[in-house]
């Protein structure tokens, strides 16, 4: 399953690489993970965006539904470093 074109935008806008992308029956599940830090983002059938973000060393967690694309947008920008090299001055 492919993830719709909007979120593809948004993921190439920030700057902050390629998620993991699976079919869930939640939706569609775009993920980023590391040893440190697990981000998800699920667009599911009705149009929700549930948002889930955990780090390992503070146990921060954020866990939320919107159907807001920019409320999106600012989610990952909190959670997720921009690819090395593509930072703005």
């Amino acid at each position: 399953m492919q993830a719709p074109a909007e979120l593809d935008l948004l993921v190439a806008d920030l700057d902050i690489g390629r998620p993991s992308v699976f079919s869930t029956d939640e939706g569609i599940a775009l993920e980023w993970a590391n040893p440190e830090q697990f981000v998800s983002v699920t667009l599911t059938p009705g149009g929700t965006f549930a948002l889930f973000s955990t780090t390992r060393a503070e146990g921060v967690r954020e866990d939320k539904e919107t159907t807001d694309i920019e409320e999106v947008q600012a989610f990952l920008g909190r959670w997720i470093e921009p690819t090395p090299g593509t930072e703005v001055p």
